[in-house]
């Protein structure tokens, strides 16, 4: 999370040098929509399953299909975060998930879960929201298992 975190530091502050200074101000609906639905995981293979294999997953391809279609030369400061922080990272946690979501994935429904986020992403164009957009799936109605706002414990845990 740390390191998640660090990197996503020096992302931003390149777009600060770029003279971008509130990227999130234009995150499309669909993505503002995914990081809200994100939060209705109901146990770690949907979160594994989502976060990481389908938003990390896009990401990386993102990534890597900057490096590849970028001046390199001009925007070497940004290939250089991508290149030297995003990528290990993302491709690390990517094999990590992968490796681990089989340890997890016994909890039901998951699945439909990872197809229901991959398919708000696709209907959003992907990450970058250039891709040829899709009908956006049926909503899956869930409730929210842990709000942020208050810590829930199994019930026979005790302080």
């Amino acid at each position: 999370m740390r390191r998640s975190a660090e990197t996503a530091d020096a992302l931003y502050s390149r777009l600060k040098e770029l003279r971008v200074y509130q990227p999130e101000r234009d995150l499309s609906p669909g993505l503002l929509k995914i990081a809200g639905e994100l939060d209705h995981a109901q146990n770690t293979a949907e979160v594994i399953a989502t976060v990481y294999l389908v938003v990390k997953a896009a990401l990386l391809e993102a990534y890597q299909a900057h490096t590849a279609l970028t001046w390199r030369e001009f925007d070497n400061p940004t290939v250089k975060v991508i290149e030297e922080r995003l990528l290990p990272l993302t491709t690390g946690q990517l094999a990590w998930a992968k490796d681990f979501l089989p340890r997890v994935e016994g909890s039901a429904g998951w699945e439909q879960w990872q197809g229901y986020i991959a398919g708000l992403l696709e209907a959003d164009g992907g990450v970058t929201g250039a891709e040829v957009k899709t009908e956006p799936p049926s909503a899956i109605d869930r409730e929210l298992l842990l709000p942020w706002v208050e810590c829930q414990r199994m019930p026979d845990w005790t302080v």
